[in-house]
């Protein structure tokens, strides 16, 4: 079985990017400046030391795969190395994907250029969002020291969670791609995710929550009460509802 690593997460702010950076400022995290895609969107990163949270927008509206998701969490990338090995590994898991694709997009403040190699898995085999793997050829131009010291402290993302009206069947899809160290995917029914929350109702089927690793929630409670109006704690876990129907959750 496969190794896993995350890669990003992806939210897609389709045509309210900016509002999204704006929030992700205000809960101190550094947002990079927006970039274009030469596949037309418009992203934007909040980076860790070996992963990241992107924020993209639809900019030219040329992708349609951006069109038809949802807003929100609709992105779990991992981490790509090796195309043609990737590509027997999903063969064997019975797992469908479109052709490699080859992107790139300018370094904001730079002259360099961020480019990229995907493998998207097949539209309809995960119903929660888009799910591929991406290769960095310039990974120098992601992982630049002064974009991961955030005022928060947050050092990374721990859980993605997905609210699945069948947590069984779900959790069986998601072990047929592989071993996933790391980072954990947890998954919940709608009832037991509201329950953790405490919201009325999320949509089954979606990835709805993601938790960061903060060393001091202190810290993050000190940001978060200035910006944000509604937010609950308890003991060492802070969360705060996000765009459109996002949980965010810091955890010590």
């Amino acid at each position: 079985m496969m190794e896993l690593q995350l890669d990003h997460l992806v939210i897609n702010a389709k045509h309210v990017l900016e509002d999204y950076e704006r929030q992700f400022s205000e809960l101190g995290f550094i947002v990079t400046p927006p970039s274009k895609h030469s596949l037309g969107s418009v992203n934007q990163s909040i980076v860790f030391e070996d992963h990241y949270l992107e924020l993209i927008g639809l900019g030219d509206g040329r992708r349609k795969d951006l069109l038809e998701s949802h807003e929100g969490i609709d992105g779990l990338v991992f981490r790509m190395s090796d195309p043609v090995k990737l590509v027997m590994e999903l063969e064997r898991s019975s797992l469908s994907m479109q052709p490699l694709q080859n992107f790139s997009r300018p370094v904001p403040g730079g002259t360099g250029k961020a480019e990229f190699s995907v493998i998207r898995l097949v539209k309809g085999q995960f119903q929660e969002g888009r799910v591929y793997f991406c290769q960095h050829h310039t990974p120098q131009f992601i992982w630049r020291s002064n974009d991961m010291k955030h005022p928060n402290g947050v050092t990374g993302i721990k859980y993605l969670y997905i609210a699945s009206h069948d947590s069984a069947g779900t959790r069986l899809r998601y072990n047929r791609l592989g071993n996933l160290t790391g980072f954990e995917i947890k998954i919940g029914s709608v009832g037991e995710l509201c329950d953790r929350f405490g919201v009325a109702n999320f949509e089954a089927d979606r990835f709805v929550a993601m938790t960061f690793h903060c060393p001091d929630i202190d810290r993050v409670e000190q940001i978060v009460r200035k910006n944000v109006p509604l937010y609950r704690k308890s003991g060492n876990r802070l969360w705060l509802k996000a765009g459109k129907n996002i949980i965010l959750e810091f955890e010590s």
